[in-house]
């Protein structure tokens, strides 16, 4: 069993299927990742959230990414991985690795901001001071609002910090709190953030103040970040 974090993203990775989720509470990690094999990719990742429910996580794709070219992929540096949203790809050098999260998503306005998927649903709200904001309980009330019912919904706040680059906190879904990064907040964010600048990609500083850099290649959206892993 190994501890990961991606920019702050925390998580235990086993290759045990049967593994407790409540080891998470154990060990004060965001979520768990079974990295599995897989017949129609080099592995298949199942990610489960500290409420023991399942979803996307895009760090947790990093690292699970990592953790497979190291550990049953003799160091291969490009490897695709199956999840519940499909097979994706993913790029490992050193402890950068870079993964095809989604499609370009729908952007639909609301009364709170913008809601989009990024293989997990988004509020993305623009905030004029990131640094002054209590995310857990405005993310809180955002995310158990009746118009997102049933499911809910992540929370991400942003700040533009420059031309290209954006702060975001994040209230998850199933961790139900803040967390310290969020992957497929990022790539929410920065999709909000690419209709109105001419790059190619946006780097978004994280609560733990480390810096992902989401891409958008040719409709396809990229996460790319570092990665930490330790036996535990």
């Amino acid at each position: 069993m190994y501890r990961y974090s991606g920019s702050g993203n925390t998580f235990l990775i086993v290759q045990d299927a049967s593994a407790d989720v409540l080891l998470c509470d154990r060990y004060g990690v965001d979520g768990m990742i079974q990295v599995l094999p897989s017949d129609m990719a080099d592995c298949a990742m199942i990610y489960r959230n500290r409420d023991g429910t399942r979803a996307m996580c895009g760090n947790g794709l990093r690292c699970a990414a990592h953790f497979a070219s190291r550990n049953m992929l003799d160091g291969k540096s490009e490897l695709t991985i199956e999840t519940d949203v499909g097979v994706k790809q993913a790029k490992v050098v050193a402890d950068q690795v870079e993964v095809s999260l989604c499609a370009f998503p729908v952007i639909s306005p609301t009364s709170f901001g913008q809601f989009l998927d990024t293989g997990v649903p988004h509020l993305v709200r623009s905030v004029p001071s990131i640094e002054q904001l209590d995310v857990d309980m405005y993310g809180r009330y955002i995310r158990y609002h009746e118009f997102f019912a049933p499911m809910g919904t992540n929370v991400t706040f942003f700040e533009r910090t420059d031309k290209g680059s954006i702060a975001i906190r994040t209230y998850e879904r199933g961790v139900e709190r803040e967390t310290l990064s969020c992957g497929t907040g990022a790539v929410a964010a920065a999709a909000c953030l690419f209709s109105s600048i001419e790059s190619s990609f946006v780097g978004v500083f994280c609560r733990s103040r480390e810096r992902l850099q989401v891409t958008n290649r040719s409709g396809t959206l990229f996460l790319e970040g570092g990665v930490f892993g330790e036996r535990c």
